[in-house]
Parts: structure tokens; sequence; C-alpha cells
């Protein structure tokens, strides 16, 4: 039995690591899959070969006490954190050449991170249980950056129409009903799963851990930048303050950044700045949709104290 039939047919625990091919999951990939104990992984360089020595490194990689390890699900606002958190530690609101690829984890060859001077931007999407043991044990700085999961899945939508080949005529309902099965591996695995490890991990670590609501920096920006400020242990007065929420509005960065390699679609449109809207799940989720997701979404997060804005 391939690999591709064991995933599609016993699931995914049945398999440790490997690549899938793209046949499982015909709607969404081109190519062979990166897999590794129950997640898919970026179609990347650095998971080319041997995708289990990648992890390991990962976990094993050598933090540093100043290193701010900066977490997120896909499309939940990471590119907007890194520009802010970069702005708050350097003290310059010139616009960073770093982009989230070069901070990841996963699309970085680590070795790069060595020479880099402190403090550190480290990024990952990865579900905690893959972090970096060190940086986890010795409770070192860690930001997580959070999304509503409708404008997320909306946001996903648009960027694979735009980074996918052969993907332009992906419909909404198709992508929908494949994301709405349960049991189906995805890459950095489930939403509800990631959401819900953090969740526990914030009542046990309360104190090294910030997190924020991408929603919360669309509405009150100034306050949520003073309080992670303060969190990095930066002070800045209020010229700095007004300054960076300028060169970190939207608009600013969809001009200025929009030049990342990594955002490009295939017609040469920016895929990382689009709306930035909260509630713009609203323009393509049906009424039914928006109930079978509100249902799956109360079923998973009953128990999770984490409360997310829809609008």
């Amino acid at each position: 039995m391939s690999l591709c039939d064991v995933i599609c047919k016993q699931g995914a625990s049945s398999v440790a690591h490997g690549h899938i091919p793209y046949l499982c999951f015909p709607i969404f990939y081109r190519s062979k899959i990166p897999y590794y104990h129950g997640i898919l992984l970026p179609d990347h360089p650095e998971f080319a070969n041997d995708v289990e020595k990648k992890m390991l490194d990962i976990k094993n990689f050598d933090s540093r006490e100043s290193d701010i390890l900066l977490c997120s699900s896909m499309k939940s606002g990471s590119h907007w954190l890194l520009e802010i958190i970069s702005m708050l530690i350097s003290g310059s609101c010139d616009v960073t050449k770093e982009t989230v690829l070069s901070s990841n984890l996963e699309y970085t060859r680590l070795e790069a991170f060595e020479d880099r001077p402190n403090p550190r931007i480290i990024h990952s999407h990865l579900p905690l249980k893959f972090l970096p043991a060190k940086h986890l044990e010795k409770s070192y700085k860690t930001v997580l950056v959070m999304r509503n999961p409708k404008d997320r899945l909306a946001s996903y939508f648009f960027s694979i129409l735009g980074k996918m080949p052969g993907l332009e005529n992906l419909k909404w309902s198709d992508y929908f009903n494949r994301i709405i099965q349960e049991g189906v591996p995805r890459v950095y695995g489930d939403w509800f799963d990631y959401t819900l490890e953090w969740a526990t991990e914030l009542k046990k670590n309360p104190t090294n851990i910030f997190p924020i609501f991408y929603e919360d920096l669309q509405k009150n920006f100034a306050v949520n930048v003073k309080r992670l400020g303060e969190f990095l242990c930066v002070e800045r007065n209020a010229s700095f303050y007004s300054e960076i929420e300028h060169k970190c509005s939207f608009e600013y960065m969809k001009k200025n950044k929009a030049d990342d390699l990594v955002a490009i679609d295939h017609k040469g449109r920016s895929t990382l700045y689009r709306k930035g809207q909260i509630g713009d799940w609203k323009n393509l989720f049906t009424v039914a949709q928006n109930e079978q997701f509100d249902e799956l979404f109360q079923r998973k997060m009953s128990d999770s104290k984490i409360r997310f804005q829809f609008e």
C-alpha cells in the first residue's frame, strides 16, 4: 500500500513522516507534500530531502534568552506583527527588510539564524508541540497572534487562488467543503487543535506569552501596541507610537511591502495585503455554510475561554 493510500484510507496517524503524492489532495496541491506526524508541511526545498531531520532540528533549535518567538496560524497577521515588533525593538519606524519567510524556522536554513544580532525574531506556523523545546522550557518571550477563523479561511482562499497555478478558478464552495471536513491532514495541522494547544499553554505560562488578536489591533492599534512594547520591555514616546501606527497601517504596508516575492501571485499582484478587514468572510460564506461552521466551532471550542471577534 502506498503512502498516499495509507493516508487517505487509514488516516493521518498511521504514517510518521515522508512525502505524500498530490493526488491525495487533488483540489489544492500539485506536487509531493511533506508530511510529519499528522500534519502537512510547506512544499519548500527545506523539506525536500529529510523531513524528520528538519523537524528535529527545529525542535532542538538553540534559542537565546533574548529571542522573540512569533507564532501564528497561517493568514492570521504574522507579517503585520513582524513589522510592529521589528520597529518596537529597533526604535526605528523604517520598514524592515526582514520578511516572515526569512525569519521563519520552516523556510529558512537554521544556520542562517546564528549570525543574527540580538534580539532575534523567530517566526513559525508550526503547532506548539513542534516548536523549539529550549525556548518553551526556559519560558523565553513568545508573541501569539490570533485571528477569527472565518476571516482567516477567507484570506487563505484568496491566497490559494493567487499562488497555486491551475487553481485560478477554484470555487469557494469546493474549498469550503474540503476545509470543513474533519480528520483530513492539513498544512500545519488543524486550526482548532493549534488554538486549543495554545489555550492550554497560556494557562500554564501566562507571564511570558503575549496573546494578541488581529481584530484588537484593527480596532485599537495604539493601546495594543503599547501593551506589546511593555511586554517586550521597550519604552517609546508618543510620537514614535503615532509614526508606527502610520507605517504599519494596511494601506502603507500594502504599498511598501507588496514587493515580497513570496507574496506575488501569477498576475504580479500581492496576495499578502488584499483587504485586511474584519468580517470579510460575510462576502463568501452562505447562510448554510455559516451555520455549518458555527456548529463545528461551538463543538470544538466550547471549553475554551478564548473569544474571537467575527465582525
